[in-house]
């Protein structure tokens, strides 16, 4: 039993068919939201609300703008990779575009941290500031990512993801060790980390793929062209992610903002499942016949649907037992918050697994334009409703602009693919499959 069950384990790992990828992807997923929720619960419990709010706000900007200003890069450099094979000229122009979008990144960051953390005390703003030198980082760790995706690597790709929060909880460890657990040594526990994965893989990835440099300019056409047309969706889907938690920490007190992270980090662990299906779902299904990608893409946000309604209301149920039993009492009052949280994720997220064959098909001004509808609802929305309801009013508008999202989706698969409304309810052929994969699995874990 024990044998059967190491090789099925590595079947899981090592294979890169597209059922196995997601399998890989959820399994390492899950791996990662344990991470996530033992880093935060340290940090919850170790720096209080205050703590935990000062924290989020030096982690926050160099997170948000190196999201914000990758100008649709290393989604260009994965689409490109999928229709030829990738090779230096193609990574070296992904990483000199990153490179001009990092100095921009830190120059914004620098000037306007002072203005928009005005409530914090000095040495939090200036740290703050500091911290935005490791945004070549992170872009560096988006673009080795994107093009292990692209190579079909997923093994690799899911190691790299596990890695970070993995280190980042042995920092924490030896802060609480070293009787260092305050917000300057946390937040290096949480970037550090970067530096020594990525360096090696990017330095690695650039001495294995082939050709030269003789197509350099060329492949910076291309990728431009590309990371233009989806930078729009980007850069307007990372302000929705962040739009929240900036204006709680722009208008509220550090408090506030502690509370609100601490229910914003547990109710995205219900996108486990959607997250692991976006992964595989874009570079797999880029480069397939339109009917073939719609179908895929439907089947993919059925079983989503069906995965995230099951945890996401035993998750709702618990929320109060949850939140006292992880971050302790201070943070009970966050409760209504993250049951708030937990709807609008499941509907944003479903809305994104449908928004992948838009991605896959070349059309990635459709979903520039579904950002840019819901983080137009949202952000007047949180706007006024932060400032009359507190952290309940940043939940209510993000919940609202799901649900306007949704909508914009149900009106664009209608007149670009035909799609109905039953067409989203779940099918008898998702139960066949379903099926078929469990036996596919148990009959392989036997046979190896």
């Amino acid at each position: 039993m024990v044998q059967i069950g190491l090789r099925l384990f590595r079947q899981i790992t090592l294979a890169n068919t597209s059922v196995t990828a997601s399998m890989q992807t959820l399994l390492m997923n899950m791996g990662v939201v344990l991470l996530n929720m033992l880093t935060g619960m340290l940090i919850a419990r170790g720096l209080g609300a205050d703590g935990r709010g000062v924290h989020a706000a030096i982690l926050l900007w160099p997170q948000f703008l190196a999201f914000l200003l990758n100008m649709g890069i290393h989604s260009a450099a994965l689409y490109e990779s999928k229709r030829q094979q990738p090779g230096k000229d193609l990574f070296t122009g992904a990483l000199l575009l990153s490179s001009g979008a990092s100095c921009a990144a830190m120059g914004i960051g620098y000037v306007l941290l002072p203005m928009i953390l005005h409530h914090y005390d000095s040495a939090t703003i200036r740290y703050a500031q500091y911290m935005l030198f490791v945004i070549p980082m992170l872009h560096l760790s988006f673009l080795v990512q994107a093009m292990l995706r692209s190579m079909n690597r997923f093994g690799l790709y899911n190691l790299t993801r596990i890695s970070v929060p993995l280190l980042t909880a042995i920092g924490l460890g030896l802060c609480l060790w070293l009787d260092a657990f305050r917000p300057s040594y946390t937040v290096l526990s949480y970037f550090l980390p970067y530096a020594p994965i990525f360096l090696y893989l990017g330095y690695r990835m650039y001495r294995q793929l082939p050709g030269t440099l003789r197509g350099l300019r060329a492949s910076i056409r291309k990728l431009t062209s590309y990371g233009m047309r989806c930078s729009g969706h980007e850069m307007l889907g990372t302000a929705s992610l962040y739009a929240d938690q900036l204006l709680v920490a722009f208008l509220l007190s550090p408090s506030a903002l502690g509370l609100y992270v601490v229910a914003v980090s547990l109710a995205r662990m219900v996108n486990i499942f959607s997250n692991s299906i976006i992964m595989v779902l874009f570079p797999k299904a880029s480069g397939l016949a339109k009917a073939e990608v719609v179908r895929m893409t439907l089947t993919a946000f059925r079983l989503n649907v069906l995965v995230m309604l099951v945890g996401g209301s035993v998750i709702i149920l618990l929320a109060p037992w949850f939140l006292s039993l992880l971050y302790g009492a201070d943070f009970a009052g966050a409760v209504t918050v993250f049951r708030l949280l937990v709807l609008e994720v499941m509907l944003t997220e479903s809305g994104m697994v449908l928004a992948q064959a838009f991605m896959a098909l070349n059309l990635p001004g459709r979903v520039s334009w579904l950002q840019a509808i819901g983080f137009g609802t949202s952000l007047p929305l949180m706007w006024w409703w932060i400032q009359g309801y507190g952290i309940h009013g940043a939940a209510l508008g993000l919940l609202c602009a799901a649900v306007v999202k949704w909508l914009y989706l149900i009106v664009q698969y209608r007149r670009c693919f035909g799609v109905g409304l039953k067409q989203y309810g779940f099918q008898k052929e998702d139960y066949v499959a379903v099926k078929r994969l469990l036996r596919k699995y148990r009959v392989k874990g036997v046979s190896s």
